[in-house]
């Protein structure tokens, strides 16, 4: 009866090893197949976003080179003062040429600051800006939430499972130390004992 109950008992343990395998393998396709439904809709988000970047780098250009126009034609061009001027129209004069002057520069200062913001997020390379895939995926999920959520899901899933098998393999780790420091002792111990 025993022999019975174990020959049950390991056929009922191997049809939950196939079952479990048979589950992860399909949740593998489902996986696979999200996520080549992911990149491929991700895709035109990225060239677009590609696209847009070197639209703006563009115009920012032309408005940069505008700007410095402007501020060479506002610097080449100071008050005029007449002589019958009072002083106090002289000052006021150089006072509202000087900040005309500042507030181009300042707007100059803006718009490099804007190029460079843009050369960054095409480079890549600083962490303070996003990446163009970052951009993309943002706006991938914010037009296609249904993906994005079943990706999310998906990804969570994993997560989980790695995280379990993390507990698992850390456990057996500690059992099997436990059982060779227990096995040690009891060595010592019988050793201990021969020695008297």
């Amino acid at each position: 009866m025993t022999r019975h109950r174990k020959l049950i008992e390991q056929s009922d343990s191997l049809l939950h090893q196939a079952e479990q395998s048979a589950s992860e393998q399909r949740a593998l396709l489902e996986n696979a197949s999200l996520e080549q439904t992911l990149t491929a809709t991700l895709k035109p988000y990225v060239e677009a976003k590609h696209e847009q970047i070197e639209r703006i780098e563009a115009k920012l250009g032309q408005v940069i080179e505008q700007q410095q126009a402007k501020l060479k034609q506002v610097g080449q061009n100071p008050p005029k003062h007449k002589w019958l001027s009072s002083k106090k129209t002289k000052a006021a004069n150089t006072n509202a040429w000087h900040d005309n002057k500042n507030k181009h520069l300042a707007r100059l200062h803006c718009l490099d600051y804007r190029k460079y913001r843009i050369e960054k997020i095409k480079e890549s390379t600083d962490s303070r800006f996003p990446t163009v895939d970052q951009l993309a995926t943002q706006k991938m999920r914010r037009e296609h939430p249904e993906l994005a959520a079943s990706w999310d899901a998906m990804r969570e899933s994993v997560r989980i499972k790695q995280q379990k098998e993390r507990g698992q393999r850390e456990k057996q780790a500690r059992q099997q130390t436990q059982s060779q420091s227990q096995s040690q002792g009891f060595g010592l111990r019988l050793g201990h004992r021969q020695q008297p």
